[in-house]
């Protein structure tokens, strides 16, 4: 049944919904339903048939620009672009986005396949526009030197009509404020409670970040000098690592204190909690509330001082509404290259 649709249901729902956010609905439109099984052998003739009927090519793409592939399928890159320039129609392409799963690495566009860099600047060259996911798609691409692209996130989002809004939620009458005992959490959590109405302010040890040990205030090239293959390890398995030293912890030592902790939290009370903590803690949270393995920690990309919203609620599962926005910090996504862990 997914066939049609490369195994990816997405994909089906992007089409249907920029379709019917151009031209209303799906009637008597010609497409090819899953362009890894298409026959190029066939490409002159459809050509032809596009330059008779249409106006415009659709190009519906993915999460295309990533080390590897997904579903071990291989966009057929040179049979693509080769049919869009027999069409001679104007290229209009969506949902393009760029999905590096280990978080951010500003060397990301450096990994990448040379025939999918070559692929993209080929198509960039067919569009006025490539409309694209996102900020993160954006640097990537600048990088490969495409600038011609225009973030419109997904397609989908705007199914029900184009003047769908999102309003975030109005945090003023947030009571509790939870924090880790460390200035810096402390710090933010004094910033983000003067915005609100709060009442109580209480610092939980539970919610400290992880202790690194031996690691801790060193740079990651003075821990790779001394301990290269345990840090190898911490990037690569971080579930099976203890950080060396007295007091050194592992994931699941802060799994031991933080989620406890937050559970207690959820029961005590009720409506809005601002919790204010650290990157390895709130990626270990977000590891438990989404029922995910500790080996996604690195999965997860939480920069500082952006906002992650669950719905806790008893007998139900966690639910995330929101996670690692940053939005309210202005300019784009991307963060300077941290020299720590």
């Amino acid at each position: 049944m997914l066939r049609d649709a490369a195994g990816n249901t997405g994909n089906s729902y992007i089409t249907y919904s920029l379709i019917k956010s151009t031209l209303g609905d799906l009637s008597g439109i010609s497409h090819i339903p899953n362009i890894y099984e298409y026959d190029f052998k066939n490409a002159d003739r459809d050509a032809e048939k596009v330059k008779g009927e249409c106006t415009h090519v659709f190009l519906i793409l993915q999460d295309q620009i990533r080390i590897e592939e997904s579903y071990n399928l291989r966009l057929p890159y040179e049979g693509i672009i080769s049919l869009l320039k027999k069409c001679g129609k104007p290229v209009v392409v969506a949902g393009l986005g760029a999905n590096s799963f280990s978080g951010f690495d500003p060397n990301f566009h450096k990994m990448l396949n040379p025939q999918l860099i070559r692929f993209l600047k080929e198509l960039s060259d067919l569009c006025p526009n490539i409309g694209i996911r996102g900020e993160f798609t954006s640097e990537v691409l600048k990088k490969l030197g495409i600038r011609n692209t225009q973030i419109i996130g997904c397609p989908s989002f705007f199914e029900t009509g184009p003047n769908r809004v999102v309003k975030k939620p109005d945090f003023k009458n947030i009571k509790p404020v939870l924090t880790s005992p460390l200035d810096r959490a402390k710090k933010t959590a004094e910033l983000a409670a003067a915005k609100c109405e709060f009442g109580e302010f209480t610092e939980i040890p539970a919610f400290t970040e992880i202790n690194h040990g031996d690691w801790e205030g060193r740079l990651s090239t003075e821990v790779a000098e001394e301990w290269p293959e345990l840090l190898r390890r911490w990037h690569t398995a971080p579930e099976t690592v203890k950080m060396p030293g007295e007091g050194g912890e592992s994931l699941e030592d802060i799994a031991r204190r933080a989620v406890p902790a937050v559970e207690a939290a959820a029961k005590k009370y009720k409506g809005d909690v601002l919790l204010a903590s650290h990157d390895a803690v709130i990626k270990v949270l977000l590891c438990y509330w989404l029922d995910a393995p500790l080996s996604s920690f690195f999965r997860f990309q939480v920069p500082n001082c952006s906002i992650t919203i669950v719905e806790m609620k008893e007998g139900r599962a966690p639910r995330m509404s929101l996670m690692g926005d940053a939005a309210h910090l202005g300019g784009n996504f991307e963060s300077p290259e941290q020299k720590g862990l």
